[in-house]
């Protein structure tokens, strides 16, 4: 409340956002898997009520999805100390990061362009997937490819000119395939062939 008092429309978003990673960090010192559930329900408030308060988007929500992925990885960090036994709570976090991003890319990024946005956000979560070992992300990797090949079929054919809809084909398949033959020749290295 005072938070909401002090700061104004949008602004106070930010805020409340960044409050909803210290509430997480306190819940872990507490070991306290209410506040942990507690917290997520609210932050899913706020970010609801950003999306029915806000007038144009300004990036704000770019940041809900760094405090969406900073707090599954508080929890990833700290389960043992919160005696987690499910992933549920990381799994929501992240389902909150995969929706949010894309959401903020669509309204910030120019109608043309939010394709090869997404295919960012793809290539972003693959790299993560690569530093942080968690095939979660691989997984939010293929989600949001797919997402974008629906957007660019769908949206592109009706929608874009001859030439960024060839160019927005062309980085979408370019993607894909170099992602399938790099998870190919992981997936060779970790399972090797026995002889025979």
């Amino acid at each position: 409340m005072a938070i909401i008092k002090a700061a104004a429309v949008p602004d106070v978003f930010v805020w409340l956002s960044i409050q909803s990673v210290v509430v997480v960090s306190m819940a872990i010192w507490f070991r306290s898997r209410f506040i942990v559930m507690a917290n997520f329900l609210i932050y899913v408030c706020i970010v609801l009520g950003y999306v029915v308060v806000a007038k144009s988007e300004s990036g704000i929500s770019i940041g809900f999805g760094l405090v969406a992925l900073v707090s599954a990885r508080i929890l990833r960090w700290q389960k043992d100390r919160l005696e987690l036994k499910t992933e549920l709570m990381r799994n929501a976090y992240l389902f909150a990061a995969f929706v949010v991003f894309p959401y903020a890319l669509y309204h910030l990024a120019p109608g043309r362009y939010v394709g090869l946005a997404w295919v960012g956000l793809a290539l972003f979560y693959y790299a993560m997937n690569l530093f942080v070992r968690s095939p979660k992300f691989r997984w939010m990797g293929h989600a949001t490819l797919l997402l974008t090949a629906i957007y660019v079929t769908v949206v592109g054919s009706s929608r874009f000119g001859p030439v960024l809809r060839v160019l927005s084909f062309l980085a979408l398949g370019t993607v894909m395939l170099v992602v399938s033959l790099v998870f190919t020749r992981v997936r060779q290295r970790s399972h090797p062939k026995k002889p025979e």
